[in-house]
């Protein structure tokens, strides 16, 4: 399943590529191997199925974990992976 994301989105914080605001949900990227994906007030983060993390949205202060403070408005991997012992069980969440 491929997350969706809807609402304000002035940081690109629901992923879709754009600064947008969305009123109706739309997919973000293609993907569909999501183990969680959890939505914060203007970024968002996910891990995949192989532990990547992927986040996105307002990044002043590095919280997306890529090694800038470059906002994102698509996904983008942060530097560390999450150890597969502890990965999530399947949470998904319109963002």
């Amino acid at each position: 399943m491929a997350p969706y994301g809807v609402g304000d989105n002035q940081y690109g914080q629901i992923g879709d590529g754009s600064i947008v605001e969305r009123r109706i949900p739309v997919q973000i990227g293609n993907d569909s191997n999501w183990v969680s994906v959890k939505a914060g007030a203007y970024h968002s983060v996910a891990i995949k199925t192989d532990g990547s993390l992927w986040a996105w949205g307002y990044n002043a202060y590095g919280q997306l974990g890529d090694g800038t403070t470059v906002d994102k408005m698509s996904l983008c991997r942060s530097l560390q992976p999450v150890p597969a012992g502890e990965l999530l069980p399947v949470d998904m969440a319109i963002i």
